[in-house]
């Protein structure tokens, strides 16, 4: 059927004409019925353009396949983060592990230090102890000489131990000893017929003794007896303390060079020990700075992700609420509310009304032109498949009773009672 013109339509219907059926059907299909028929996009004014302007199917298609890709590598990667943060933990509690060992291995170390400490007490106690008996043993020395000193003068006031073994060796074998001497004296003494046959008087004793020579007197004899015996004896006591002096010099100078030893090896191991402490703290602090500009960098790329995400993720849902009735000359603001998910796709609606009753602000506010109804088209720009049209509708005012001897006035001083 064609399609008239409104001038057309009007010529025949009006007053006193009388429509044929086939006028009739032709201005019906002059329009467009609410249910049977379908606007095409070409009839809404100023739509192709602005659907031309937005993002073809391909591309929809496209951006859509990208996000399924963004979603699959952020997928991906949240599993290779969350595998990479327990490996960071596991590394954590080795490092905490290595850090115990560590530590025991100090407290070992600190333990044998101690010994070592305590080892070098007790050799400094042995050291005491040396020098203990070193003076012992030349108090021991001092006292003897001492008594030496004490017998050279019993034998003789004046007389010195060097000439007596000599002296006495020369009055024979029966005198060369103190034990020759007292046998001799004691064979003069005790032996039979001494009366008849020996001197048995001391004047005799004392005449023989004076027919000694000056040189061979008893008394020279037992100076010189007194001085061999004086220099036997220092040369005995000297080698003695000369033998007992290196003994004690060696073993002070075998310890000093022990405890030199040891002072050396602890102060090489403190020192081993310290720079091993320092090593280990300087390790894992730096291993430390490392996992955490780890951790900072994949929070870095997660945000990145995220973001990146927001601004590329088309939405999959959109859920408007309109104004369904307004009242003409109501003050208060309506809006037209469309919400897309998820809730990090780009927020971008378009509205498209047809002009009629209303008209829509691009923030979604309903402006009332006048009385009737008004479809609006809800077109997300990132994704057109999922638009949705609404009817908004403007009636007039109505009073409304709002109690039993009350009634509200409408507008335009008419009174409407229902």
């Amino acid at each position: 059927m064609p399609i008239r013109s409104i001038a057309q339509l009007k010529a025949w219907f009006r007053r006193g004409k009388y429509p044929t059926e086939e006028q009739f059907a032709d201005w019906l299909d002059s329009y467009v019925h609410k249910e049977e028929s379908k606007i095409p996009i070409a009839q809404v004014e100023g739509l192709p353009e602005q659907l031309n302007g937005k993002y073809a199917a391909t591309a929809g298609q496209e951006l859509e396949r990208q996000h399924r890709e963004l979603k699959s590598d952020y997928d991906a990667h949240k599993r290779s983060s969350a595998e990479q943060f327990d490996n960071i933990a596991e590394n954590i509690e080795e490092l905490e592990a290595t850090d115990e060992r560590q530590q025991e291995e100090i407290d070992a170390l600190e333990v044998e230090v101690e010994n070592i400490h305590k080892k070098d007490a007790a050799q400094d106690k042995e050291i005491a102890a040396l020098h203990k008996k070193d003076s012992d043993q030349q108090a021991e020395i001092d006292t003897a000489t001492a008594n030496l000193e004490h017998l050279r003068k019993r034998l003789h006031p004046t007389a010195v131990f060097g000439s007596l073994e000599s002296t006495f060796s020369a009055l024979g074998a029966n005198y060369s000893t103190f034990w020759a001497l007292a046998n001799t004296l004691k064979t003069f003494l005790e032996a039979k017929d001494t009366a008849d046959s020996t001197i048995n008087r001391w004047q005799e004793i004392e005449t023989f003794l004076q027919g000694i020579t000056d040189a061979e007197t008893l008394s020279g004899l037992l100076e010189q007896l007194e001085k061999d015996i004086t220099a036997a004896y220092d040369r005995a006591i000297a080698a003695a303390v000369k033998v007992e002096s290196d003994r004690a010099k060696g073993a002070e100078a075998t310890l000093q060079t022990n405890i030199d030893g040891e002072r050396q090896r602890a102060e090489a191991a403190e020192t081993a020990l310290g720079k091993r402490i320092t090593d280990t703290k300087t390790g894992l602090q730096q291993t430390d700075a490392e996992i955490r500009q780890d951790i900072a960098a994949v929070r870095q790329t997660i945000f990145a992700i995220q973001a990146d995400s927001a601004r590329r993720v088309i939405p999959l849902v959109m859920t408007v609420e309109p104004p369904r009735r307004i009242t003409y000359g109501n003050p208060v603001k309506q809006y037209i509310k469309a919400s897309l998910l998820p809730q990090f796709a780009v927020q971008n609606v378009l509205w498209l009304s047809d002009g009629k009753a209303v008209d829509v602000e691009p923030d979604g506010e309903v402006v009332v032109l006048g009385l009737g109804k008004s479809r609006v088209h809800v077109i997300p720009t990132e994704n057109t498949a999922l638009h949705q049209t609404v009817t908004v509708e403007v009636v007039r005012p109505s009073l409304i009773k709002s109690g039993h001897a009350s009634l509200l006035l409408a507008g335009a001083n008419v009174l409407l009672f229902t």
